[in-house]
């Protein structure tokens, strides 16, 4: 009988593992420059986020394109002018849309120092930098981090402060329009932000829910489902991914 109590043991303790192990996802946004994604733009009539939990499936093969599509490259700091800015800078991410994100990234972190746009010309700076992923990642895993802002926009000075919670809080079978990804981790992001204007000392509340989904494959997420909400302004917007290539 004692003999068959630890191979019991044993058996739990390797089936443990190997759930631990299935789940466990090192290549969260884990990018190397030269990597080049293509994402496709969506409407936004399809914004079901739910259901949560282990082996769900998440059918988002009805989502309806848009005339627009995103290249986002992965480039070196010295490639860019405005890495001066964030001196902290290991990669950065340059949009077709004319957007640049400036991140610093280890094996096991990658966080948001600040981004430019140079549509509305507007440069923002976390000093306290936004933290956007972390590796290795597992289901029902949670990290929750503060951080600071400061940017200017026409000519008003605000600065803020907010906190980031991500959580992977699903795993299963992700439906798109173009492909079906198995074992996939999806994971939500809640940032908070509050931002006081310095001239008039107001402040704005801003909260920004994303939802993103990973296989093991591919470094970007399969899927992007972000809705913004403040007292001036809301917004949501789905993209997902149509390649992912390293030159």
């Amino acid at each position: 009988m004692k003999k068959i109590a630890i191979l019991t043991t044993l058996l739990c303790s390797l089936t443990l593992i190997s759930i631990y192990a299935q789940n466990n996802y090192r290549n969260i946004e884990n990018f190397k420059a030269g990597t080049v994604l293509l994402f496709q733009d969506c409407e936004t009539d399809i914004f079901e986020t739910d259901p949560t939990g282990r082996n769900v499936i998440w059918d988002y093969s009805g989502l309806k394109q848009t005339a627009i599509t995103t290249t986002q490259w992965m480039v070196v700091p010295d490639s860019v002018r405005e890495a001066d800015d964030f001196p902290e800078t290991t990669l950065i991410e340059k949009y077709s849309d004319g957007r640049s994100v400036f991140l610093k990234a280890d094996k096991s972190k990658t966080y948001l120092l600040g981004f430019t746009d140079e549509q509305s010309k507007i440069k923002i700076r976390y000093p306290q930098p936004v933290l956007i992923a972390k590796r290795p990642f597992s289901y029902d895993e949670k990290a929750t981090e503060p951080y600071t802002t400061s940017f200017t926009v026409n000519g008003m000075e605000l600065s803020g402060k907010g906190v980031v919670s991500i959580e992977a809080n699903g795993f299963g079978t992700l439906i798109l329009p173009n492909k079906t990804y198995q074992n996939t981790l999806r994971i939500k992001i809640i940032q908070k932000q509050s931002d006081t204007l310095k001239q008039y000392n107001s402040t704005s509340e801003t909260t920004v829910i994303t939802y993103v989904w990973f296989d093991k494959n591919h470094s970007s997420a399969l899927l992007k489902m972000t809705e913004t909400k403040s007292q001036y302004h809301s917004d949501k917007r789905i993209e997902y991914l149509i390649s992912e290539t390293v030159k």
